[in-house]
């Protein structure tokens, strides 16, 4: 139990790109269980929009 003022880790969003939701859950499992992360979203069917080459893709 804490009884008193802590010292907090500042809040971090990553996000990253895998090859399949194999990968992903395999990432995200790791990471939790390590205590590395508190909690992992995963987003299928995310949609990028960025410039490559000069142009907006």
């Amino acid at each position: 139990m804490i009884t008193g003022p802590t010292e907090q880790a500042p809040a971090l969003v990553v996000l990253c790109t895998c090859p399949d939701e194999a990968t992903a859950t395999r990432i995200a499992t790791e990471l939790v269980a390590t205590r590395l992360a508190a909690c992992v979203t995963r987003v299928a069917g995310a949609t990028a929009t960025y410039r490559w080459k000069g142009r907006v893709e």
